[in-house]
Order: structure tokens, then sequence, then C-alpha cells
């Protein structure tokens, strides 16, 4: 049987009293559920599991049974009864919707039970249930066809795909509330969606140019595969232009003081290798410790895309590395998860998520008493400008950028201050 540290928490689990105590394997599969939350979402959750003890018909004191029995029916009978939970909850407890949800939501421990290997079964989101609701709303055919130029997308970031399928939805949608068919439109009816697109969808111009982008490239998909003759939608919504945003920059001693204010080793270390590296919040979550070279102050983490690129960090931020490392490892014996290659960890010896870092920074900037919004991407905003302030060229900033094309980086010269008269009378052989 897997072993679990010790916790506090756990002592309900093991009342030698009790004779009503479930198997070994369930009371592992709860046990590690448990350990792996926060303190009070362990609260929510055994009051969560109380109340479906007492909808099965046990005694509240008994939901370790309740649960064993719930992972021990299939699939379809295990989802019905969550599915009449909540119901049960609202009217019972007279606990609003939201509320409601949260508290009869049992999705996130049916899903570690799937990991654990105790139910052969995968309960689904609520976010895959919507994405098949709005697959009703499209043609067979258009589905089938999207379906296959999503497997297409399989190598590209997951917001990547999200947004193109979001977008197709939309097209496929208008599709047949038109009564249209995908493969045979036209470009004047191309030119008419596009138009009724753009008055009437409420979006932003980059969302409507994102939008168009994809159902061209979901018609040259159609065109390699020989489905269309010829794609009618290359010049459709060409006439939208995005406005060009000025990104947010943080001046020195800003970042300074934000760096000061960071409160444990950890966040120090991450704040001073998001500015030194100018790495994205996806590279610093994927930073294993030993893809770290001290000798050359690199990193090699994991891009967008799943490519590789290599950071550059200096000696302020391998000072903030080294001071943390030893936390890091207090932190991984406690829990047990010695083996965890990640560099930087939460609190139960695990790899740190994007949404904690978010977090992490909105106390940042409250504590640093800044008024405009500090995001990680702010920092390497910050990173970029502060090298072009400093005389670095454009392209050694993109190779530290990491940007495949080189107009990504040219927005920064909208925010550096880059002293003009300085470098011609310096580079200019008559000046």
């Amino acid at each position: 049987m897997e072993t679990y540290p010790r916790h506090p928490l756990t002592r309900i689990l093991d009342q030698r009293n009790r004779v009503d105590a479930a198997s070994d394997s369930t009371m592992g599969v709860i046990k590690s559920f448990l350990l792996t939350r926060r303190k009070q979402t362990q609260f929510q959750h055994r009051y969560r599991f109380r109340l479906l003890s007492e909808y099965m018909g046990f005694p509240k004191r008994s939901w370790p049974l309740a649960l064993e029995k719930l992972l021990g029916m299939g699939e379809g009978r295990a989802r019905t009864v969550i599915k009449r939970f909540t119901p049960w909850i609202r009217a019972k407890y007279r606990l609003a919707p939201r509320s409601c949800v949260r508290w009869a939501g049992m999705h996130s421990f049916l899903e570690h039970a799937n990991q654990k290997g105790a139910i052969p079964w995968r309960f689904k989101t609520h976010g895959e249930y919507r994405i098949e609701k709005e697959m009703l709303g499209v043609s067979a055919s258009y589905r089938r066809h999207l379906g296959g130029f999503l497997k297409s997308l399989a190598g590209s970031a997951r917001s990547t795909i999200i947004n193109r399928r979001c977008a197709l939805l939309r097209f496929g949608q208008y599709v047949k509330r038109h009564r249209l068919d995908h493969i045979t439109m036209t470009y004047s009816q191309g030119c008419d969606w596009a138009d009724d697109f753009i008055q009437n969808s409420g979006f932003q111009p980059q969302t409507q140019k994102s939008q168009f982008q994809a159902v061209r490239l979901f018609y040259r998909w159609l065109w390699r595969h020989e489905y269309v003759r010829r794609s009618n939608f290359e010049h459709v919504g060409r006439q939208v232009k995005a406005v060009k945003r000025v990104p947010v920059v943080l001046t020195e001693p800003e970042v300074r003081r934000l760096i000061r204010t960071a409160w444990t080793p950890r966040n120090r270390a991450m704040v001073e290798l998001l500015y030194a590296s100018g790495c994205r919040i996806g590279e610093l979550k994927s930073i294993d410790l030993e893809r770290v070279h001290w000798g050359t102050r690199t990193i090699v983490c994991q891009a967008k895309s799943h490519k590789e690129r290599i950071l550059h960090f200096g000696r302020a931020a391998e000072e903030a590395l080294r001071e943390y490392l030893p936390h890091r490892s207090k932190v991984l014996e406690s829990r047990g998860t010695q083996g965890e290659p990640a560099l930087f960890v939460n609190q139960y010896g695990s790899r740190l998520g994007i949404v904690a870092v978010q977090h992490l920074f909105n106390e940042l900037r409250r504590r640093a008493g800044l008024g405009r919004r500090v995001t990680p991407h702010v920092l390497r905003h910050s990173f970029a400008t502060h090298l072009l302030n400093r005389g670095v060229d454009i392209l050694s900033l993109q190779r530290l950028m990491g940007h495949k094309c080189i107009a990504s980086t040219l927005i920064y010269i909208e925010t550096a201050r880059v002293p003009l008269t300085k470098i011609y009378n310096k580079y200019h052989p008559r000046a």
C-alpha cells in the first residue's frame, strides 16, 4: 500500500473505534486527495463528503463508506448520483445556485481517483460538457471537419487550440443558422458573414481579427485535404485593423521596490528570474532544476509550441536562486516528494501553478503600493524596455525575448526612451 505523510487533518480517517471504516485502498485515495489541498479547502471537501453521505443514506460520520460506494459504481450510475446531488442540496439547505454547485461538485475528487486508478472512467468537466453542447449547434459534416482540423493543431499551445475551436464554433453556428454549406460557401457569402460578425459580435478589433484568421486557417486545411477546390476566405475580414496597444512597463525603481517587497526566498527568486531573463509565466512554470546551468548562468526551458529556448540570468538572480534552494529542499523532504524536478514548488511539494503565480503578483502589487496592474508579463515588457534604454540592438533583443518575428519585438520601440542624439553622435562616421 502506498504510504502518505502524516497530517493533523487525517486523524478523522484513523479513528480505531470506527467499525464502518472503508477499505485501505479507498482510505489511501481520500488521504492523498486531502493532502494535496489547502487547509481551508480540506475542510470544505470534508463538509461536502458528509453531505454526500447523508444524501446516499449513510450517517454523516461514515462518509468514507459513501465515497467507497461511489467509487464502486459504474460511470452512468455515478454520474446520475452526482447530477441529482446538486438539486438535493439546493432544496434542503436553500443554497444559491452558484454556492450549491461549489459545495456539490465532486469533479476534483473523481478526477483524482481516476489518476490513482481507483475508477477506470473519467468524469467530464463542466467545460467539456459545454463544448459538447456547442458542438450540437453545428452540422454533422462541419463537426467532423472541425475535429480533423483541431487534431492538426496538436503541437500548438492549449490556449491557441481553445481560441481556434471557439472561433470556428461561432462560424459553424452562423452557417447552420442561415442554412448554408461550409463546403460550397462563396466569397460573397463569406463577406456577408464578416460584415454581420463585425457589426453584431461586440468584440474588439483584435478578437475579430483572430476570428477571421481561424476561419482562413480552417479553409486552408480543407483545401489541403481536397474538401474544397479553393479557399474563398483568404481576403475575407482583411479590413479589420487591430489597435496597437503600448505595453505596460514598470520603471527601474518600481522593479527594485517589487523585488524588495517579496516576503519569502521563493517569491524573491521568482521575481528576480522573471525580470533577469524576460521569460513568460509558462516558461517559468516549466523550468526544472537540472536544466539550470550555473556556470554559464543559463536555463533551458520549454517555450511556446513545445519548443526549447535558452534563458539568461545575472548575478542578482543567481544569488536569489541559491538562497531559495535550501527552502525548496525542506519543503520536498517534509512532503516526501524529493523526486520533484520542478525548480519552483508550492507548499505541497509539487510544481507551482500559473494561477498561484498570478495571485502572488496581485499580493506583491498591493504590498509594494503600485497603482498600476502588475503581472509576470509586465516584468517581461519591463525587461525589454530597460535593455533598449541601455542601448541593446533590436536583433539581440529579439533573441533574448524568444520572438519568432521581429515585428513582435518592434513594439518596444514605443515604450523605450532611446537617446537618439547620443546614438547618432556615437555611431555616425561624420557626426
